[in-house]
Order: structure tokens, then C-alpha cells, then sequence
């Protein structure tokens, strides 16, 4: 392999940790899987802290707003797209995942941009 070639395929640790965020989520959200409520409704910050993360790890690497903004967006529709499916394959989507998603998702991104302001 070439050398360009072998630096397309460099990836930041913080793309690595969010592509291995999103196969896990993508997996979890499309298997039947018993899910432990410790109190009702405490899948909602299952939810939540499922995509702040994912949203913290991949804006990290981006440095100027726009793409934070734009990859957190990204994130988001997947959280929605994730929402619609989920019907087709045995299990219940529902507006408090998709709001509890949304919300995680702009807190990681929120989080990445004060990192970014204070670096």
C-alpha cells in the first residue's frame, strides 16, 4: 500500500470511539433485548447518555463550529432514523427516545464546543 493510501486510513482515537459508539447503539436498538428499568422511564437516560456520547466523540475532532454543528446534526437524524426502525424489527420507537436522544446529542456537542473555546 501506498503511502496515501495508508494515511486515508489513519483515524483519531476520538472517530474510533464514536464509530464503536454507533455500532453499539445500532446493535442495542435493533435487537430484542430485555432492558432493566431501575424506575420507570430510566431508558430515557439510557438514551441520553448513549448519545451525548456518540456526539462527544464524534465532534470531538472537529475544530470549527460548523462542523461540530453539522456532525451533531448528523447524529441526531441518526438518533430519529434509529426511532423509525425500530418498529420494523420487534421493538418500540417512541418521541421521549428520539427527545432523550436529542438532548444527549446536544449536550455532547455542547460539551466539545466549551473544550474547544477554552483550549
Amino acid at each position: 500500500m501506498n503511502q496515501i493510501g495508508a494515511s486515508r486510513l489513519k483515524i483519531s482515537k476520538s472517530d474510533f470511539a464514536a464509530i464503536t459508539c454507533f455500532a453499539a447503539i445500532t446493535y442495542l436498538s435493533l435487537t430484542s433485548l430485555p432492558e432493566p428499568q431501575i424506575y420507570p422511564g430510566s431508558d430515557k437516560l439510557h438514551h441520553f447518555i448513549a448519545y451525548a456520547v456518540l456526539a462527544f466523540f464524534a465532534t470531538l475532532s472537529r475544530v470549527r463550529f460548523m462542523n461540530v454543528v453539522f456532525v451533531g446534526l448528523l447524529v441526531i437524524a441518526y438518533g430519529g432514523f434509529i426511532e423509525i426502525v425500530q418498529p420494523h424489527v420487534n421493538r418500540f420507537g417512541d418521541w421521549q427516545d428520539f427527545w432523550a436522544n436529542t438532548f444527549g446529542a446536544v449536550s455532547g456537542m455542547v460539551a466539545v464546543l466549551i473544550i474547544h473555546r477554552n483550549k
